[in-house]
Order: structure tokens, then C-alpha cells, then sequence
């Protein structure tokens, strides 16, 4: 288990488009795009150079924040965040299965007209269940991006502004769960937790992302971690 699931310890963060400055090191994950470095002409290309004009905030030490209490404002957000994902995860389980007997049943009776009120009913839910569910997601976004700029993951450097992938992440699936649909809402929330406890347990490496470097930015917002990329991967990992 990592003490530091949301960024690791002494503020040292992967980045993608870091050439220069501290790296982790071990966290490299294969395919995703923490594994390269795509962005090396943002330190190396034009302007000065030398370690003078080198600068960056980064990090609990560079807000004034002594370690150990950096460390624990850190665990304190990662558990709300885990916390609050897993009351979306809850909240949209049991809108899902309402919307699901409830379109099953007006569409055995009824047929197609059955089918479109179920359709309505399923928006109808998944709005009301949505007020808790999407509170939650945007408090998570809230809590992570927090984490993100303690851990150091999100900052600015003289190479410009690098943002967390958990924000980055936690933004994109509370987006998403903004859409009335249950069992996408479902999907959404379930693949949230699930990276939670990925990252929790250092499965995933987390980092950063260069504001500019819009391939990554593309990567990691439409298919890097997301509800669609944890599809294709259980339906490999269960073929015949």
C-alpha cells in the first residue's frame, strides 16, 4: 500500500513533458502516457538556459507547509476523496437498479410505449439521484485537486503549468456523471472508485501533464483511466 496515493513522498511526481528537474523514477506505467516524455522542447527550445532560469512552485514547501503536515493534509484528502467517490459509487448502484426494474417492467407491459416511459423514468432517477451523486463528484474533484497541488503533482514552473492527471481524471468523470443516465452513471462512478483504489495502492503512477502538450491532455481525457478503456480492458481480460 503507498503511504502517498496521491503523489509521492517529498513531492516528487512523474511528469509528462519534464525533461529537467525532480522525477520519481520508479513510477513509469506501460502504454500510458507517463511513459514518455513528449514535451522535452519546453525546456530545451529557445530562452535562456542554465539552473538560474530555472524555477518552479511545487509542493507543500514552496506554500510554507512543514513535511509532516503536508503528509497529513495529503491522507486526510485522499480518504475524503476515497470517501466521497465511494458515495457516488453507492448512490448510483441502487439509481441504476431502480431505472433498470423499473424500464424492465414498463416495457413488459406496455412494449414500446413501456420502453420510452421507462426511458423517461431512467432520467427522471438518475436526476434525482444525481443531486447526491454529483455533489460528491464535484466535492472529489474539489479534494483531489487539493491533493494534487500539495503532492506537487499540479504546479508552475518557468516551462509553464502542469496539471495533475487525478484532476484531470476526477474532472472528466464528474462531467460525465452530469449526464441523466443511470447506468452510465454507474459506469462512471464505478471506474472513478476504482482508480481511487488503483492509485491508493500504487497501481497507477499518477503525474503530470503539461497544460500545452495537448496529445497527452487528448490521451489521458478520452481514454487513459476512463470508464471506456476499463470496459475494453475487462472484456480482454475475460475473452475466450
Amino acid at each position: 500500500m503507498s503511504e502517498y496515493p496521491y503523489g509521492t513522498s517529498g513531492m516528487c511526481s512523474e511528469d509528462t513533458g519534464n525533461s529537467g528537474g525532480s522525477s520519481n523514477g520508479g513510477n513509469t506505467g506501460s502504454g500510458d502516457p507517463e511513459s514518455s516524455d513528449p514535451d522535452q522542447e519546453l525546456s530545451s527550445g529557445g530562452g535562456a538556459s542554465g539552473a538560474d532560469s530555472d524555477w518552479e512552485i511545487r509542493g507543500c514547501a514552496d506554500y510554507g507547509m512543514s513535511q509532516s503536515d503536508c503528509d497529513r493534509y495529503i491522507n486526510g484528502l485522499t480518504f475524503a476523496t476515497i470517501g466521497l467517490d465511494t458515495i457516488g459509487a453507492v448512490v448510483s448502484f441502487f439509481e441504476a437498479a431502480i431505472a433498470d426494474i423499473f424500464m424492465i417492467a414498463a416495457t413488459s407491459i406496455g412494449g414500446p410505449e413501456g420502453f420510452v416511459v421507462g426511458l423517461y423514468a431512467d432520467v427522471l432517477i438518475a436526476g434525482i439521484g444525481g443531486i447526491a451523486e454529483n455533489s460528491a463528484g464535484w466535492l472529489s474533484v474539489a479534494t483531489t485537486l487539493f491533493t494534487d497541488v500539495l503532492a506537487g503533482s499540479t504546479y508552475i514552473s518557468n516551462r509553464g503549468l502542469f496539471v495533475g492527471k487525478d484532476t484531470i481524471v476526477a474532472t472528466r468523470n464528474a462531467t460525465l456523471g452530469m449526464i441523466p443516465e443511470s447506468n452510465l452513471d454507474f459506469v462512471v462512478s464505478t471506474s472513478q472508485l476504482k482508480y481511487d483504489m488503483d492509485r491508493y495502492n500504487g497501481v497507477k503512477p499518477g503525474g503530470s501533464i503539461h497544460v500545452t502538450n495537448f496529445e497527452a491532455m487528448f490521451d489521458q481525457v478520452f481514454w487513459y483511466d476512463s470508464p471506456l478503456q476499463d470496459i475494453v480492458n475487462g472484456l480482454v481480460a475475460f475473452r475466450p
